[in-house]
């Protein structure tokens, strides 16, 4: 059914909300404390008493969501703590940092390095704490730990999110506090869901519901149900899910939020959809949207929106979907949020599929790709590349739409290995099932058996008839357990002849396109996994002759303006003279490569740091003085570049990441220049 491609993004949408809903679960009390005496002193303080003063200013300030300000204090605090070496008051000023930028919404990048910092340094301190008393230092790991997982869920890195709040959720039960406790488990199990962890994510929600409800939280109650309605939506248990979100909605009437009153009414509409009740699921989110747009939340109505269209579109309506589909692609494209723009961009287009229009159809998945490239979500991105092919080879570009089914075709291994992986666990578990069905009726006609021996042992007539019956059952017994098993193993076999099937295709289809994927079609250069190859020789080669390579990591300067200014061909364009710059400014044997959306990579064999340096600079000096024309303007373009040295102890992945930190803190600095 067509809304279901719509419900990861109300489920972010629900995140954002939890995360937005309070900035601190550990000393709550301190939110009624006056700070003008505080902040009047600070003028007459100096030292580590003036850094402390600093930093309790803005945790009061957290705890009353005043997270501008905070940051601020916070600010000053880490320069005097920094200045003066002193690491736990620098730690506090990070952590209150790290906090004011998740919740102002600022550099998530700087959000994630701060709060990074913070854990590895309370880390070192734990081990030699000096006289900072324990509860401070947990509480300190608890805070850490927990805002950089949300931190990291925004950067929709769920994997490392998932390490964050582990060692969140490991702080809060050593401190005991159950309401830090059950925060954190329903965030993790939200991290779980966007994993598809399923069995983790109902065991951290089940868990979060159970504390929430013994300390009377109405407000956590309602988030926890609404997360095990969604799972059991997802596993098919419609009433369960339909149970689940009506008592979240319940308490969250209850606890005056409106917020997850709208979503728990949106998932009840997803609930009556999938039942085909689409009447009555309309007025459902049409009663969650004004909700929303009474609480003027963006997140809620693009949600609401949304969805409301793709009922449209099962209604067999197609005018009335493009109206909402347009407003929430307008609210989107606002909130900057890329993977709501792509999933709606998406359904725009398939309205125009359905009507033969090819080329709004393309603008619009094209734009969703881009969006949803350097994401997780394979089984979206396929349905976008699948939706390429059609278009491109409706329009005759073969070359185009062979390009886009060798990329689904990849995907479509991936997804395929984990379903056959996930059908054959299903089948072992029916076979299980049944093996302790049979036991335990063996055992039950064994019984039988004894008792009519038992009656039956004083007559012979009785003896006869028992040994009938026992021949009987014994036959029965037999030819059931063989039935069983022959039924059992003939199940067996066509799974795996079928998953051999599938696996046969996916190697045949991936063997004919394997010449394709390692080039990147627009620039013509070396794409990720053809880089990669030439990682591996590149090393062994290093490894077999001692002599060194280097690696350099460039990334376009505001690109995403350049597209929302110019329009994507003047981006396309950038990029292939990006490309041509770098061809003319390396060696031969040099390699190349795209390495994703506006990121370029080059692998300079046997070259030094200073000679990597000396490449990177003069690089940036091209394409500082080359400039593009443009419909009658000439574009400057500029670079950041980061750069690394591949030397023992290191792998791949840390040249990589050396190189991405290096120009990424090239990209921050230029910034901050041209701010001042």
């Amino acid at each position: 059914m067509s809304l279901q491609r719509s419900f990861p993004r109300i489920f972010f949408c629900l995140c954002l909300g939890l995360w937005a809903s309070g900035a601190a679960v550990i000393n709550a009390q301190d939110r009624d404390v006056d700070i003008a005496p505080l902040i009047e002193s600070l003028d007459t303080l100096s030292g580590i008493e003036k850094i402390e003063a600093l930093n309790r200013i803005a945790e009061i300030l957290i705890q009353r969501e005043e997270h501008v300000d905070a940051g601020r204090f916070a600010e000053e605090a880490l320069k005097l703590a920094e200045s003066a070496v002193n690491v736990w008051e620098a730690v506090r000023a990070r952590i209150n940092l790290g906090t004011a930028l998740l919740f102002t919404g600022g550099d998530n990048i700087r959000t994630i390095e701060v709060l990074k910092k913070a854990a590895e340094d309370i880390e070192s301190l734990g081990k030699d704490p000096g006289d900072i008393p324990r509860d401070r230092i947990l509480s300190s790991r608890f805070k850490a730990a927990h805002y950089l997982g949300r931190a990291l869920t925004s950067d929709q890195d769920n994997a490392a999110a998932v390490a964050a709040f582990q060692a969140a959720l490991e702080s809060a039960k050593e401190i005991g506090n159950d309401r830090a406790v059950a925060d954190t488990l329903n965030r993790l199990s939200i991290c779980r869901l966007f994993l598809t962890e399923y069995a983790e994510a109902m065991a951290a929600a089940i868990e979060a519901l159970e504390i929430s409800q013994r300390i009377g939280d109405t407000r956590l109650t309602a988030a926890n149900e609404y997360i095990i309605g969604y799972l059991h939506r997802d596993l098919g248990n419609l009433d369960l899910s339909h149970d689940y979100f009506q008592s979240s909605l319940k308490n969250a009437r209850k606890a005056g939020d409106d917020y997850r009153s709208a979503m728990a009414l949106n998932e009840i509409g997803n609930v009556l959809v999938l039942q085909s009740k689409f009447e009555e699921a309309l007025e459902i989110k049409k009663e969650a949207l004004r909700i929303g747009e009474d609480i003027q939340d963006a997140y809620v109505i693009s949600c609401c929106l949304h969805d409301i269209g793709n009922i449209y579109r099962n209604m067999k309506d197609d005018r009335q979907a493009l109206i909402y589909f347009y407003r929430a692609f307008d609210i989107d494209m606002s909130s900057g949020n890329a993977r709501e723009v792509a999933i709606v961009s998406r359904s725009i287009a398939t309205i125009f599929l359905d009507g033969n229009e090819d080329a709004r159809a393309l603008s619009y998945l094209e734009r969703a790709l881009r969006f949803l490239e350097k994401t997780d979500y394979l089984k979206e991105r396929l349905a976008i590349y699948l939706n390429l092919a059609n278009v491109h080879d409706r329009v005759g570009q073969k070359d185009r739409a062979l390009e886009y089914l060798r990329e689904a075709y990849g995907l479509r291994e991936q997804i395929l290995k984990e379903e056959s992986s996930r059908e054959l666990q299903e089948i072992q578990t029916k076979y299980e099932t049944e093996k302790k069905i049979r036991e335990n009726e063996i055992l039950r006609q064994e019984n039988t058996v004894k008792e009519i021996a038992l009656k039956q042992q004083k007559t012979v007539r009785h003896s006869l008839i028992l040994l009938s019956t026992l021949v009987f059952v014994l036959a029965s017994v037999i030819y059931s357990r063989y039935r069983i098993k022959t039924r059992a193993n003939r199940d067996l076999e066509q799974a795996n002849l079928r998953i051999g099937d599938q696996n046969k295709e996916l190697s045949e289809a991936y063997a004919r396109l394997e010449d394709f994927s390692r080039e990147d079609p627009l620039t013509g250069l070396a794409n990720r996994r053809g880089m990669m190859e030439k990682f591996q020789e590149e090393k062994a080669r290093t490894e077999r002759t001692r002599r060194p390579f280097s690696l350099v990591m460039i990334d376009v300067d505001d690109f995403k303006t350049i597209n929302d200014t110019y329009g994507h061909d003047c981006g396309d364009l950038v990029l292939k003279m990006i490309a041509d710059v770098l061809r003319g400014s390396v060696r031969k044997t040099s390699v190349i490569s795209r390495w994703g959306g506006d990121e370029f990579l080059l692998l300079l064999p046997e070259t030094d740091l200073d000679g990597a340096r000396a490449a990177a600079e003069n690089i940036g000096h091209r394409v500082a003085q080359a400039v593009m024309p443009w419909k009658g303007k000439d574009l400057a373009v500029r670079i950041s570049l980061g750069v690394s040295i591949f030397r023992g102890g290191l792998d791949i992945d840390d040249c990589l990441r050396e190189a991405d930190q290096e120009m990424y803190e090239r990209k921050r600095a230029a910034k901050t220049a041209a701010l001042s």
